[in-house]
């Protein structure tokens, strides 16, 4: 784990953290006597980011704002007295819930919800804060501080690589290329521009990546309908060419075909219900094995829909509860389902890690990069782990 902090000014602080080989951006806006942060960060680095927070100014957060739900986003609300603001559709899952997974959280779980702009002034500097139509998910929020022509964009962002959009949780892909050009068009005099996770862009290199972004869709979604695997677009040339455009290209490529296949799948069957809904009814029952078998029986009925980002997020909804072993078998059942996945090896390598095994997530890191042998990010992780 560790935090980098940089000054981009006076009024705006960022913090990079990194857990687990994976890093977010956390915003501190500092005031005379109060500050506002702007997400809060993993709730395994709760702790150090708040003394952090505090090795740089003693004053209070007053505010919290979410840029969305996820808990990479919302893990240190707790430890602050602070109000929080998120969107209207977030605050139940800021709380955990996921399908029939209740709720776990209940501290910094929202105190201000809302659907249209807000205003908020910290030492007469002018913050707005915008709720989004559906994009990453559908409680998005992007924060503009006009005085200094920043936009902090929580996770409809991925500087670096290809989105991660949560169609589970009202992500849609089309509307996400939708806000990018609302964006471009509304924040025309934008000077700096923040990710979610990844390093800043200016308005040019922001511009040119959501032209990647589009092509890329199209090219995915085209290819895809005329019968190609996702191997066969991971080999292709254009998806090379496009992947090799951005410093990250390879972390999500695999899981962005996955995104738009089952975007695909959704819009032509409305209908089916997500296998999810009786696993977690099982998982919150605390029978992981009548899940399990569930899913077995059941994932190629008709009666349900059943898709990898499921299987993913499943895994990381019990780690977010500290339910290791419960997350591990979840994992385990992934690499099951999807043996040929890279993303599968390499959640379960996550997983691991999480747990301080390193041997273990060795092994799966390396399955991972046998599957995807020219993702670069897998081999960080393996030479972080070493021999």
């Amino acid at each position: 784990m560790s935090i980098t902090k940089t000054e981009i000014n006076e009024f705006i602080s960022k913090f990079t953290v990194e857990n687990a080989n994976n890093d977010v951006n956390v915003i501190l806006l500092s005031g005379k006597n109060h500050n506002i942060l702007i997400d809060s960060g993993y709730p395994p680095t709760s702790e150090e980011l708040h003394k952090a927070l505090r090795e740089i100014s003693n004053n209070q957060v007053k505010i919290i704002i979410n840029t969305h739900h996820h808990s990479d986003h919302t893990g240190a609300n707790h430890l602050f007295d602070s109000t929080v603001i998120c969107h209207d559709h977030a605050r139940d899952r800021i709380r955990g819930k996921f399908y029939n997974l209740s709720g776990y959280i209940e501290k910094g779980v929202g105190d201000i919800t809302i659907s249209k702009d807000m205003t908020l002034f910290l030492d007469d500097k002018k913050i707005d804060v915008i709720p989004l139509p559906p994009s990453h998910t559908n409680g998005d929020m992007i924060i503009y501080i006009e005085e200094y022509r920043t936009l902090i964009m929580g996770d409809i962002l991925f500087s670096k690589s290809f989105p991660f959009i949560d169609i589970n949780n009202g992500g849609d892909i089309d509307g996400l290329i939708n806000t990018y050009k609302w964006i471009i068009k509304t924040f025309s005099q934008v000077e700096k521009i923040i990710a979610g996770h990844g390093p800043d862009m200016d308005l040019k290199s922001f511009t040119e990546y959501v032209q990647l972004l589009e092509e890329s869709y199209g090219f995915i979604r085209k290819s895809l309908n005329s019968g190609e695997t996702k191997e066969q677009i991971l080999g292709s040339d254009k998806f090379n060419e496009l992947k090799g455009k951005l410093s990250d290209g390879e972390r999500l490529a695999p899981l962005w075909i996955d995104i738009i296949s089952n975007y695909i799948s959704r819009s032509e069957n409305p209908g089916k219900i997500s296998i999810m809904y009786p696993m977690t009814e099982y998982i919150e029952k605390g029978d992981i094995p009548a899940a399990i078998s569930f899913y077995r029986e059941n994932s190629k009925s008709e009666d349900y829909s059943c898709n990898e980002t499921d299987m993913t997020m499943i895994g990381y909804n019990l780690l977010f509860r500290d339910r290791q072993k419960d997350a591990l078998k979840m994992f385990k059942l992934y690499v099951e389902a999807y043996p040929e996945s890279s993303n599968s090896y390499d959640s379960l390598g996550e997983c691991y890690m999480n747990m301080n095994d390193k041997k273990n997530a060795r092994i799966n890191y390396s399955k991972a990069l046998e599957l995807d042998p020219e993702n670069e990010y897998i081999k960080g992780i393996l030479e972080k782990i070493g021999s």
